[in-house]
């Protein structure tokens, strides 16, 4: 298992390195930026289903039960998120909010673990799904955060182009869980990136 893992790394690696030799530095970076504003878009797609699949099981629940159990779903929801969250992602550290990746890209690593992006299209789509007293903005902007940082240490691009693909993935994240593409860029801006450079601005709405 772990030589197919490093023959993928390897092949993907060695793909891009072709590709970058072949197309030059920028459209390079700019293809990157696509790729991940794609998966980033595919991840906002899967959050959607998924809330929206709790929320027909909570609808299908109180038709079923009656309307008084509806105030308990959201802590059942809270309740599944944990155990998922001790059992899945058992000691590794798992963000809660956008701290921890401004932080990364303050300390100019921009290093997000990959749990990162999976972990809370499943929790926060049971969480809200549910009920919960919460929303999918800081979810989908981590999500798409982490999937451009791992997919940059996939790549093998520098702290510098990893930065402006995690904020692409954040920014992609949250253009396609609102509709509203110069808003996630925007927000890349300003929130993710330590500090805005008119070059890093085309990637960004790529």
């Amino acid at each position: 298992m772990r030589f197919l893992k490093r023959f993928a790394k390897g092949s993907i690696y060695s793909t891009a390195a072709i590709l970058r030799g072949y197309m030059g530095d920028k459209p390079y970076i700019l293809l990157l930026s696509v790729i991940v504003g794609v998966l980033a878009g595919i991840a906002a797609v899967l959050l959607k289903n998924v809330t929206g699949f709790f929320h027909n099981i909570s609808d299908s629940i109180c038709e079923e039960t009656g309307f008084w159990i509806l105030p308990f779903l959201p802590a059942a929801g809270i309740f599944l998120c944990v155990i998922l969250v001790k059992f899945l992602i058992k000691k590794k550290p798992y963000e809660k909010s956008l701290s921890g990746v401004i932080i990364q890209t303050s300390k100019g690593t921009s290093d997000i673990q990959g749990h990162h992006c999976w972990a809370h299209i499943v929790t926060s789509g049971i969480s809200v799904g549910l009920g919960g007293s919460a929303g999918l903005e800081a979810p989908i902007a981590l999500t798409g955060s982490a999937i451009g940082s791992n997919f940059s240490k996939l790549v093998r691009t520098g702290t510098e182009t990893r930065t402006l693909l995690l904020a692409c993935g954040g920014g992609a994240g949250i253009s396609a869980i609102f509709n509203s593409p110069v808003a996630g860029a925007l927000f890349a801006c300003e929130i993710l990136l330590p500090s805005f450079s008119v070059p890093a601005l085309v990637p960004l709405l790529m």
